[in-house]
């Protein structure tokens, strides 16, 4: 038995795996990650516009190319490289739309 990390209710969840089905019943939010949470994560995919990662079960979340650095960066390459495993702070996590927002930057 889990214990949903917003509300702390007990959810009885025969295989509990980090995806988007693991919901609590009592606050409706993702019973495994939370705004502000600190997660090693896994760099799968670079692109102008940021880097997907793997935080955790093989659910996606993306690092704006804002978020990776205090400075100016042309290319998300400059940072980090597929395959690296690295530090990220949650900044939002959107069940109705799928989305999970990281930051580098914003890491102690």
């Amino acid at each position: 038995m889990k214990r949903c990390i917003h509300c702390g209710h007990s959810n009885e969840m025969v295989d509990y795996v980090l995806d988007w089905d693991a919901v609590c019943f009592h606050c409706g939010k993702l019973t495994w990650i939370k705004s502000g949470q600190l997660r090693m994560v896994c760099i799968k995919k670079l692109c102008d516009y940021g880097v997907y990662v793997d935080v955790g079960g093989g659910t996606e979340g993306l690092i704006h190319v804002m978020e990776l650095s205090e400075s100016k960066i042309q290319h998300p390459s400059d940072v980090v490289s597929v395959g690296d495993i690295v530090t990220a702070i949650v900044l939002r996590v959107d069940l109705s739309s799928r989305r999970i927002g990281l930051s580098l930057r914003r890491v102690p």
